[in-house]
Parts: C-alpha cells; structure tokens; sequence
C-alpha cells in the first residue's frame, strides 16, 4: 500500500482507522446473522442501522473530511467524495480554479442560495484564512492566471513561510510568471513563481504573509 505524505500521515491513519470500526461492526452483524433465525435477522437488521451506526457513519465522515483538508493544504489534488456531505472541499478547488482573477458564479454556484452569490467567498489556503473577491485593475503587460486570494492578517500566525496556489490551467514554464500583492493602489511583485504538480500549482516561499496574492502573467 502507498505511504502518505507525512504532513498528511495522521489524517490518513484516522481515516483508516473510521474506515476499520465500520467493517468491525459490519463483520460481526454478519455473523450474528449468518447464524440466526428468519425472525431473528429481521430484528438484527433494524438494530444494525441503529444509532451505533450512524455515529460510526458520522466519525468516518469527519476523518474523511479532515483527509481531504488536509490534502488540500498541501495543494494535494484529490477529491475524496467524502459520503455524506456536500464535499466543501470539492467547491473550493472549484472556487481556486474559477476563471482567472475573479471568482465565478458558477463556481460558487454550491456555496449560493436561491441564484444569488456573494461578492466574497471564504476560504483557506495552505492553512492560512482568507476571501476570494475580484482582483483589482491590471495594468496592460499583466494578466491574472490564478483567482485572487486576501488574507486575514489576524491570522498570520499559521504562516508557514511557503505558498501554494492551484491554478485553472497548467502553465507552460517558458511563461514568466509570478506572485503579487495589490497594496496602496499598486501593485507589487513579491516572488517568482515555481510550477509543480503537473505545472497546476504555483509555489513560492515568503518571509512574510502578503496582505493579498495572485498569479500573473508578465508580458512586455
């Protein structure tokens, strides 16, 4: 069996962990029932989907959950469809992989309520809180690729040093790219941009949290 990432180690072991009480106590209501009368098995059934079950269902549920956060972190593509829930982390990878520089309504479209969307969404990127909103105007020799993430300075604490930022389509590594911050009504180039996972991510390392990061395209 493959061996998890070790920041993504205690997630995974949780989650096998839920996964192993499940068939623990599938297994052995199957062999009460193996050896049981009809009358009998039809009782077992309704105490099988008693509320051992469901808190069995919930735990599993929420190490699957922490998986996938956990995964998403680490800008670790992967969707879990974690049963039972609406799968958040499905929408942000959406929400982070919506139209370049402004986050979509289609993207957002599980996160809305009757039609309408909100001007902001929040989210977490590598640990870190923040909102996805429009990104302010560019000038002509730039383009955003990525959607525009600020931060809650609040919350740098959790600040790692390194960045990781999915992109909508991968990049070429011939393309000058790189990391910026809108502050004071101009924009200031903080890194240069480090392309993995199938050249999807951009990747840079900061001494500092940027109050606000997005991906752009230089171009003369």
């Amino acid at each position: 069996m493959l061996e998890p990432p070790d920041d993504l180690a205690g997630a995974h072991a949780n989650l096998l962990a839920a996964m192993r009480q499940v068939e623990n106590y599938t297994d052995a209501f199957m062999r009460r029932a193996a050896s049981a009368e009809t009358e009998e098995r039809d009782k077992l059934s309704d105490e099988f989907f008693g509320p051992p079950l469901t808190e069995i269902e919930e735990q599993t549920i929420a190490a699957c959950s922490e998986l996938q956060q956990a995964a998403y972190a680490e800008a670790i593509s992967v969707t879990l469809n974690c049963e039972g829930e609406a799968n958040p982390q499905e929408a942000l990878d959406e929400l982070l992989r919506a139209a370049p520089g402004e986050p979509t309504c289609e993207a957002m479209a599980c996160l809305c309520e009757e039609g309408s969307c909100p001007d902001e969404i929040r989210v977490t990127l590598n640990g870190i809180p923040g909102r996805l909103t429009k990104v302010p105007p560019l000038p002509a020799n730039l383009t955003a690729v990525s959607v525009y993430i600020e931060f809650d300075s609040n919350d740098s604490d959790v600040f790692t040093g390194e960045i990781k930022l999915p992109l909508p389509v991968a990049q070429t590594r011939e393309e000058p790219l790189a990391f910026y911050s809108y502050v004071d009504g101009h924009w200031q180039r903080q890194a240069d941009v480090s392309l993995t996972h199938d050249d999807q991510v951009a990747n840079a390392t900061f001494a500092s949290l940027p109050p606000n990061l997005v991906v752009l395209r230089e171009t003369d």
